[in-house]
């Protein structure tokens, strides 16, 4: 009986232990797996964001509750006459993590990121900007931009190779100067684009980042808007004196029955409101009693 219980006890402790070593090895092949990835959950792109990061305190520069930036210019620039600063600017972050689980080699990361924030009344786009990004191969981020390559993207690519885990993060900065050539209060919507190639499964996964909103609020008026007799002020034609008994030929074409008439000179004044942002034609049109 001793001989049959210690067999049977041998036994019983042989399975304990391979059923032990089995979970330990499903637990270590996890374990390393998170370990490796340090949590990431195989998802590519782990995170994909891009956010206004201009401050609040602006002058020029406020958000809706939308978050929406509103971008409200002084004249024709984003600040007073004679001041250094002559354009509206806003700042954009562009932030992300690969995922995954492999690194990623040079060349394997590429992001699409619009160039302008501001349309034209013609439908063009304009602007300026300034990339927190060089566009040779160099800087600590590991990613260079181009310009060139599409009108109205920005195209940025890794050179150095890119852990998954890494949190990738740098700025651009848009401005756009006169500020006229807006239509006013049109959103302009700006979404960046990245495509990742992942060694894996030799495929490449596209996605989008989140959707931001700006606007140029420019604006016009006439502030006023009235006609006098001549008094001598007036300059147009070079006409010095208030009443013609004839047509003059600096009126224009002569009409048939100009002779029964004399004629008399106003002066017409207009001016914009105070601070416009766009331009303006005025036309003034009478009506006869």
């Amino acid at each position: 009986m001793k001989s049959i219980f210690s067999s049977s006890k041998k036994h019983f402790n042989t399975l304990i232990a391979v059923f032990l070593l089995a979970f330990a090895s499903v637990f270590a092949f996890f374990f390393a797996y998170e370990g490796w990835s340090f949590a990431v959950d195989g998802t590519v792109p782990q995170k994909f964001e891009i956010k206004w990061t201009s401050p609040t305190d602006d002058p020029y520069l406020t958000y809706d509750n939308t978050g929406k930036a509103i971008l409200r210019p002084y004249s024709s620039k984003c600040g007073t006459y004679g001041s250094e600063r002559d354009g509206c600017s806003i700042k954009m972050n562009v932030g992300f993590i690969a995922g995954g689980a492999d690194s990623y080699s040079p060349e394997t990361i590429t992001l699409r990121v619009p160039k302008y924030i501001a349309t034209n009344r013609d439908g063009s786009y304009s602007g300026w900007w300034d990339v927190g990004l060089s566009k040779e191969k160099a800087g600590s981020t590991g990613f260079y931009y181009d310009d060139t390559s599409e009108p109205n993207f920005f195209i940025i690519k890794n050179f150095e190779e890119v852990s998954p885990t890494r949190e990738i993060s740098f700025d651009i900065t848009y401005t756009k100067y006169d500020t006229y050539e807006v239509v006013d209060e049109l959103d302009h919507y700006t979404t960046a684009e990245m495509e990742i190639e992942t060694e894996e499964s030799g495929q490449s996964v596209v996605a989008n980042s989140n959707t931001l909103n700006a606007m140029i609020d420019t604006k016009t008026g006439i502030q006023s808007l009235y006609k006098s007799e001549y008094i001598g002020s007036c300059t147009l034609y070079e006409i010095n004196r208030s009443v013609f008994y004839k047509w003059d030929s600096r009126f224009g074409e002569e009409p048939e029955d100009a002779d029964d008439y004399i004629y008399t000179t106003w002066c017409i004044d207009s001016s914009l409101i105070y601070n416009a942002t766009q331009r303006a034609t005025v036309n003034y049109i009478e009506s006869p009693d």
